[in-house]
């Protein structure tokens, strides 16, 4: 709030619900395992992946998608997953915001319900460089290309 910036994946969603932000609520631990595409809606996301769609891997089950997010937020990925609604039922979860960042007081939040733990492709990392990118371009107000120029990303990363 004091203008920083936190980068938290889907472990965190409970912190993040104690903040008490207007429009911002999690579903419980009910992701299913397995492949979803994934369209990529932020603009520079979609450039700098070269991709307008991408199937992600949730390697684990139980993974905390939103339910809700605030009007301030800007999704960066969204798609249609699979979720727990009981015992041996399963329900889609449609237009779910799978990666998205909001204001925080002078700071920033970024969420993504995807990680991977056993078993992450060169497309899962690329991602994952992708959102570190981002989060660094929103707080200093630079475009994600100017990121990687200026820090000289472009050597280290395979994206």
């Amino acid at each position: 709030a004091q203008g920083g910036t936190v980068f938290a994946t889907d472990w965190a969603a409970q912190f993040l619900e104690k903040l008490k932000v207007p429009g911002l609520e999690f579903h419980k631990r009910v992701g299913r395992r397995g492949h979803f595409r994934a369209e990529v809606v932020d603009r520079e996301l979609r450039e700098l992946m070269a991709c307008d769609r991408l199937q992600l891997h949730f390697d684990q089950p139980e993974w905390v998608p939103a339910r809700t997010i605030p009007a301030s937020a800007r999704v960066l990925l969204r798609g249609t997953v699979s979720a727990r609604a009981g015992i041996l039922r399963w329900k889609r979860l449609r237009n779910t915001p799978l990666a998205f960042w909001f204001p925080w007081g002078k700071g920033r939040v970024f969420f993504a319900s995807f990680h991977n733990h056993a078993q992450a492709t060169e497309l899962e990392r690329a991602l994952l460089s992708s959102f570190v990118i981002k989060t660094i371009a929103v707080a200093t107000g630079m475009t994600m290309q100017q990121v990687i120029t200026e820090r000289r990303l472009s050597e280290r990363l395979r994206l």
